[in-house]
């Protein structure tokens, strides 16, 4: 899933560092624990706020129900970016 930010919408702060996110894109980690309460988790892009391994030590008891990715509109317009990202599994772990 890609989620699309518009001009004026305010930025998340990052599950792991808790500072603002300043920049795109982020991933957006929707997660369903034991007792079936969702809750959504903001990161940045990278590392070191996003490491798989760490994640999931960190939420052992919980499902990833979603998990999407911000992008500016423009991005979505260059077919050749979507197509790297389809293709390069690297990007979306």
């Amino acid at each position: 899933m890609t989620v699309i930010i518009e001009k004026d919408q305010p930025m998340p702060v990052c599950a792991t560092c808790k500072r603002q996110i300043e920049f795109l894109p982020y991933r957006i980690v929707t997660l369903e624990d034991k007792s079936s309460h969702i809750h959504v988790l903001h990161f940045h892009y990278f590392a070191p706020c996003w490491d798989i391994d760490d994640f999931f030590q960190f939420h052992v008891n919980e499902r990833i129900v979603s998990l999407a990715y911000s992008y500016d509109e423009k991005i979505l317009k260059q077919p050749m970016i979507l197509k790297n990202m389809e293709r390069n599994l690297d990007l979306w772990i």
